[in-house]
């Protein structure tokens, strides 16, 4: 989640130092990414919390 979010940081830094708006939109596509897993990751905790089995994290994310 970090690295999304650093990635989105200097894909939008590269895009205004270059004046290039596709490293814009790169970066505005990697923010939504990093927005949906986060979201992912709040409702696993919250139905963790409730008493419930969670969502599937996959082996990617429980590293």
């Amino acid at each position: 989640m970090i690295a999304l979010v650093v990635l989105a940081l200097i894909l939008r830094t590269i895009g205004v130092l270059d004046t290039n708006s596709t490293f814009d939109k790169l970066a505005g596509y990697v923010a939504f990414m990093f927005a949906a897993l986060g979201i992912y990751l709040f409702l696993n905790a919250a139905d963790t919390a409730t008493g419930g089995r969670g969502l599937p994290l996959g082996p990617v994310l429980r590293r």
